[in-house]
């Protein structure tokens, strides 16, 4: 629970001052003068000033604010710096540069991640299982075939194949592959989109063979002394080639004795294990009784070279931009379920999830909903910054500010719609949580 409420303060501060920061720098550069900088929000708790900026910390550890001169109708005094008093194009920059900010930060993140920390991947192109009935099924794909090319660009690993899957998920790719050590063939797949889940369904998932990627403390796996590297071989008398036969095993079994057999380098290992009981949720949302026994799986950690790290950030961000206006594009069309949709409780329990995970993946947790916030924030609805971009459209065109009445009619709207989408995505929170239980 600690680490959950840390985390989410992290991510939440990050966003909202990244976002809030965007603003500030665009207004001083734009030559509006910022009246208000807070790290945090509610009281302030200490602060300085300089020049006419206020700098303060509040106590609300969740974001921050930045009040600028002439932005509401009540502070207007026709003095130089305000807000209201700048062109039109002045006003888009400032509103912008909140989400902007956002966008940048995400790429600066992925950037940090591909180039320093490296990016976790499954070290394998061949597949390990293919659905019954799925877009991979059909398309003639087996268990076992290693994709070498999709859409002729070369795939070193599990993640490139699934992102350049879907990448062209609209039109289908072309895959090359090597199977059973034959020449090399082609199959043309064309993945489904899954209008209930909100995605692409592919149908096809990797080969990860049953090396250990990681032993959490105190389970029993440790207990039995498996290390990261160990390779399992042997599981109840049954050969074990894949990680998926090991976890079947050892899921259908909660607080069985299993017989377990390992290598380390040429050493072998043996050892009786008995995986702890824990509650699941079925796909259909039943609850029952699986075992685990404290095993992460084996990833490869891939560093990229500075350019290519750039290229494969700016691909990363801009791939993530198409999903989710298709996402919202098909959300608006009704081909995709609003359930889909995540709140603030969503983001916290996510939070700490990849802060338990790890570095990396809080950060890779960070960039992707900072992406979102910059997108939500464009739209052009009073309240947001797209909607003040609106405001300041509809006045240039027509050559004459809105009224005070026009404005406060259009927040009312705004309001009005913003906590009904708040409402909504709070209760499919609610919903998620109820159904994990």
């Amino acid at each position: 629970m600690i680490i959950t409420l840390i985390a989410t303060i992290i991510v939440l501060g990050v966003l909202i001052l990244a976002h809030e920061f965007g603003h500030y720098a665009g207004a001083k550069l734009l030559g509006v003068r910022v009246l208000k900088f807070s790290v945090g929000l509610g009281p302030k708790l200490l602060g300085f000033k300089k020049n006419e900026t206020e700098y303060m910390l509040s106590a609300v550890p969740f974001g921050g604010f930045v009040k600028l001169a002439g932005m509401e109708p009540d502070e207007i005094k026709g003095e130089e710096g305000e807000y209201e008093g700048k062109p039109m194009l002045s006003k888009i920059l400032i509103c912008l540069a909140g989400p902007l900010a956002n966008l940048i930060l995400g790429f600066i993140i992925y950037l940090v991640i591909t180039g320093g920390i490296g990016i976790e991947v499954f070290p394998t192109t061949r597949i390990g299982r293919v659905e019954a009935d799925s877009p991979a099924f059909a398309a003639g794909l087996k268990e076992k075939d290693r994709i070498l090319m999709v859409d002729g660009e070369n795939v070193s690993n599990w993640n490139e194949v699934i992102e350049k899957i879907l990448g062209k998920a609209e039109d289908g790719v072309n895959l090359n592959l090597k199977r059973d050590g034959s020449e090399e063939i082609e199959i043309f797949l064309k993945p489904v989109y899954d209008e209930e889940r909100g995605t692409y369904l592919l149908g096809i998932f990797p080969l990860i063979e049953p090396i250990v990627g990681g032993v959490i403390k105190g389970s029993p796996a440790e207990r039995t002394g498996l290390k990261r590297g160990d390779r399992v071989t042997v599981i109840e008398n049954k050969k074990v080639e894949k990680w998926e036969d090991m976890a079947d095993i050892i899921r259908k079994n909660p607080a069985v004795p299993l017989h377990i057999e390992w290598k380390r380098n040429d050493e072998k290992f043996y050892a009786t294990i008995i995986p702890i009981e824990e509650s699941a949720s079925t796909k259909e949302g039943k609850k029952e009784k699986i075992g685990i026994i404290g095993i992460q799986m084996y990833m490869a950690h891939k560093r990229f070279p500075p350019i290519e790290a750039i290229k494969v950030s700016c691909g990363k961000v801009l791939w993530l931009n198409k999903v989710i206006f298709v996402f919202l594009g098909k959300l608006i069309t009704g081909r995709a379920s609003a359930r889909n949709l995540g709140g603030p409780i969503l983001i916290a329990k996510l939070a700490g999830e990849t802060a338990r995970m790890g570095l990396g993946p809080l950060l890779n947790f960070i960039a992707f909903v900072s992406i979102n916030l910059w997108i939500i924030n464009i739209f052009p609805i009073p309240v947001l910054d797209g909607g003040h971009i609106m405001y300041s459209i509809v006045e240039g065109v027509r050559r004459k500010p809105l009224t005070k009445k026009e404005k406060q009619i259009a927040q009312q709207i705004g309001f009005v719609l913003i906590m009904a989408l708040a409402l909504f995505v709070v209760f499919n929170d609610i919903m998620r949580l109820m159904g994990q239980k």
